[in-house]
């Protein structure tokens, strides 16, 4: 356990960094053929609903969503996919990615100190 030994800080941005090297690497293979995958994706009727929906059509509601879920403990991919939806540049998205995966991280490490 790291808790005891190190601050809650340092572990947030180590995990942080290396949360935010995952989420580039999807980023980019999203950014190539996300097109292609949306189209396939979309056939499908519950997808159609979600894509859809007049909220997520605000590119500020699908990057919150997208922020959201990657500071989630839910898999990073959605949350990259929404964030990529949204026509974001690289440099953008990885202080977006970095921040998200830092807050996440600091929150589970903080309410793991509370139950330690």
């Amino acid at each position: 356990s790291f808790l005891p030994d190190y601050p809650v800080i340092l572990i947030a941005l180590v995990a942080g960094i290396g949360a935010t090297l995952a989420d580039i690497t999807i980023f980019s293979l999203l950014k190539g053929n996300l097109k292609n995958e949306i189209t396939k994706v979309s056939r499908i009727a519950s997808v159609k609903r979600v894509l859809r929906s007049p909220l997520l059509r605000l590119k500020s509601i699908r990057n919150l969503v997208g922020f959201l879920i990657i500071m989630s403990p839910f898999p990073d991919e959605i949350g990259v996919a929404f964030l990529s939806m949204t026509k974001m540049d690289a440099a953008t998205f990885r202080v977006v990615s970095f921040a998200a995966n830092v807050l996440g991280v600091y929150l589970l490490v903080s309410a793991g100190t509370l139950l330690y």
